[in-house]
């Protein structure tokens, strides 16, 4: 055989590829010739946004060696059918599907009643960009604007599946844009910030939330520990945590989230307010500690609806002092002071000292009183005697306003009688 002769298949192999490869970008252009047309598919469709494509789409997107017909199924001429085969994205990315598909929005429930987000929902249809695009979808810094395309709508709050049930499901709207994960997102150049996917996950969103959190509250920690790293060390080490392990109260643990929210994160870095952030903290407090519930649960007494308010320290706060004592003034803010298994005159020690920090003249008088009173509980000592003289004193001024006004009264009439 001549050296022609053995070349021949060679040939044949690269002129029919070269036939192949230039079909590609024919199809293509055929299928743009109505896709890229606005005028065109408005003629054809009332649905003509979502059919739109741009022409130079494929100069965007990371399928750009890909027809169109590797993704849509062949249609087989002109006009085709209105529904031309549905994307299966899962015939390349495997991986991806299979951990859509284990997580809430692959639920199949969602997916059969057409209610799901599906991946164009996130990586949009055509103009898909690697993450690492600033204009991709699913950049960081577009991850919330994305997310928030169902959380934060309207229309999807009274769904079928009621996906909903969390207090602050349309947050993202909101409060996740006054946090301060999202504000360090906008001012930093963090190249791994803290996004939507770093705490829910990417495509198996039940990861790192959700049921894994709810049965096991200690993995909240730990995931903030990751960046927090001395604050949960000291939660750890704090009441909050040791007692609730202990007890296996269950659904009543606290974690991070009870006290600074999922999302609505605030940090003096950025947005503090003295005066709002000592009323706040002392307010999420009294929620748990006014619970009988709790209370009960953990052999705690229940000190009236707010006895930290009806205190002297509480009093300033609403007098109006910017600088007066909140809750973590006297017990820590994540470790929390603990006097548990101490002594009574240890306790006594430590709690003058704790107040030496703000009054420096302070001494065994401070911790002759009670430190939280409660509505209705009267010192026994010189201020509630003077209290009483002075309720009694009142009580005693308008009862003899009120007999001087009713004897006017009474020698009004006597005249009129006359």
């Amino acid at each position: 055989m001549s050296h022609i002769g053995k070349l021949l298949p060679f040939l044949f192999l690269i002129v029919a590829t070269a036939i192949t490869y230039a079909q590609v970008p024919e199809q293509d252009n055929r299928c743009l010739d109505c896709h890229s047309n606005s005028t065109q598919l408005a003629a054809l469709t009332e649905q003509s946004e979502r059919f739109h494509i741009p022409s130079d789409f494929k100069e965007q997107s990371v399928h750009n060696e890909i027809n169109c017909t590797g993704c849509h199924a062949d249609p087989g001429g002109y006009p085709h059918p209105e529904v031309v085969g549905l994307i299966q994205c899962g015939s390349c990315h495997e991986n991806e599907s299979t951990e859509y598909l284990s997580g809430p929005h692959g639920n199949p429930l969602a997916v059969s009643l057409d209610l799901a987000p599906k991946c164009g929902d996130c990586h949009n249809v055509h103009l898909i960009r690697r993450s690492s695009n600033v204009l991709s979808n699913v950049h960081v810094k577009n991850e919330a604007k994305t997310c928030t395309q169902c959380h934060g709508n309207e229309d999807q709050k009274n769904n079928i599946l009621n996906i909903t049930n969390r207090v602050d499901y349309d947050m993202p709207n909101r409060a996740i844009k006054k946090g301060i994960h999202f504000l360090d997102l906008k001012i930093s150049d963090n190249s791994n910030p803290l996004t939507c996917s770093r705490c829910h996950g990417v495509h198996a969103l039940s990861e790192k939330i959700g049921k894994n959190w709810q049965s096991n509250y200690s993995i909240e920690a730990d995931f903030c520990g990751e960046c927090h790293t001395s604050e949960t060390i000291s939660f750890k080490r704090n009441l909050h945590f040791t007692q609730e392990i202990s007890s296996l109260s269950g659904n009543i643990s606290l974690t991070c989230t009870d006290c600074h929210q999922e999302h609505l994160i605030s940090n003096d870095k950025y947005q503090y307010n003295e005066e709002k952030s000592a009323g706040q903290m002392t307010g999420k407090c009294i929620e748990c500690h006014q619970s009988v519930r709790i209370s009960r649960t953990f052999a705690q007494n229940v000190r009236g609806n707010s006895p930290t308010v009806d205190s002297y320290h509480g009093a300033t706060n609403i007098g109006g002092d910017l600088f007066f004592s909140d809750c973590s003034s006297c017990h820590g803010i994540h470790e929390l002071n603990s006097y548990t298994g101490k002594d009574k005159e240890s306790v006594k020690f430590s709690i003058i000292a704790q107040c030496g920090s703000c009054h420096p003249n302070a001494a065994a008088n401070f911790v002759s009183s009670p430190v939280h009173m409660a509505q209705g509980e009267l010192l026994d000592s010189e201020e509630s005697i003077a209290r009483y003289f002075f309720l009694a004193l009142i009580v005693t001024m308008i009862s003899l306003i009120v007999l001087s006004i009713i004897g006017d009264f009474y020698k009004l009439y006597l005249r009129k009688k006359n």
